[in-house]
């Protein structure tokens, strides 16, 4: 696979008398031109989410309050884990990436996703997740 999920920092613009904001400000910090943007909230704490594959879709995940741990595998089944715990702090996930994504008490996810909602785009099932050829 070419492409790779990676985290990447945002600005972090304050003090901690002040408090601090981080932005996405222009296209220069995303891989894509977002589609769609949407937030996870009031999941029970160790609920685990996800569980499906995409074909097109690409994404970013902003943890914006908690923690959330996400395991992703791609289809060659090399594995990764990524640890959100900071507004700053954003994860790419490109496509062709099976995602689970386990929820601590009080988490928020921010997603910013490259293509508009397509039931068609999902595999639900990993066990046909693990037979995709590309």
């Amino acid at each position: 696979m070419k492409i790779k999920p990676y985290i990447f920092q945002l600005p972090k613009i304050g003090s901690k008398e002040s408090g601090y904001i981080s932005l996405i400000e222009g296209s220069h910090l995303l891989p894509f031109t977002p589609k769609r943007i949407y937030w996870i909230y009031d999941v029970s704490n160790r609920t685990e989410r996800g569980g499906h594959y995409h074909h097109k879709l690409h994404q970013i995940i902003i943890c914006v309050n908690g923690k959330l741990t996400v395991k992703l595998e791609n289809i060659k089944g090399v594995k990764t884990k990524f640890i959100l715990d900071k507004p700053s702090k954003a994860l790419y996930i490109p496509s062709n990436h099976w995602r689970d994504i386990t929820f601590e008490k009080n988490s928020i996810l921010l997603c910013i996703a490259s293509e508009i909602y397509n039931e068609n785009d999902y595999v639900r099932d990993y066990k046909k997740f693990k037979n995709i050829n590309l």
